[in-house]
């Protein structure tokens, strides 16, 4: 196979220098540009349209937050609570909507509203939460943890997912970071 490789030019300085070497070299078809403001016809790009699990996807999740913050013993409670409500959201989003991958801005708008993610639950059926084990931690994380907890504990964690998350729920990253993976 040729080799592959990636380059990020948020500036754009090589928007047009990038194909015109490719087909210099018989590459140009083997191009394939990742742009969220291009066309909604482009390719799309969506971390969470994966078979990996809601632990590893909220994982790597959990790792970019741990950078960005200041590293306190309170910050690391703030991050271990966020990761656990992300990998929770990603579970029930692919229980609710099983064709359907999850996506940044979904997660998010649940992350910030009890009544997204009571709107969510409502569309799976309660004997799905006893088909495994894991529906069963999944249904007893929301009931019995999340949706209990005080208002202010709430709003701590969702500070973290807010810092992460929000640009994706805006144009054009709503859309880009969405849906199936694809050219």
């Amino acid at each position: 196979k040729p080799c592959a490789g990636l380059i990020l030019d948020p500036k754009g300085d090589f928007r047009e220098k990038i194909p015109a070497l490719c087909k210099l070299y018989g590459r140009e078809h083997d191009l394939v540009v990742l742009d969220p403001s291009g066309s909604r016809d482009n390719v799309r790009w969506n971390p969470l349209d994966s078979n990996e699990s809601a632990l590893e996807l909220a994982g790597r999740f959990g790792a970019v937050l741990q950078v960005i913050s200041t590293g306190s013993n309170e910050d690391k409670t703030w991050v271990e609570n966020a990761v656990g409500l992300i990998e929770n959201l990603i579970s029930l989003y692919r229980l609710a909507y099983p064709n359907v991958p999850p996506s940044f801005a979904a997660s998010y708008e649940a992350a910030m509203s009890d009544d997204v993610v009571l709107s969510v639950r409502q569309r799976i059926k309660d004997n799905e939460f006893e088909r495994s084990g894991s529906n069963r931690l999944l249904q007893v994380y929301f009931t019995e943890y999340w949706l209990p907890l005080n208002d202010r504990t709430k709003d701590s964690v969702r500070l973290y997912i807010n810092s992460m998350l929000k640009a994706f729920s805006k144009e054009p990253y709503d859309e880009f970071f969405s849906g199936r993976t694809g050219v």
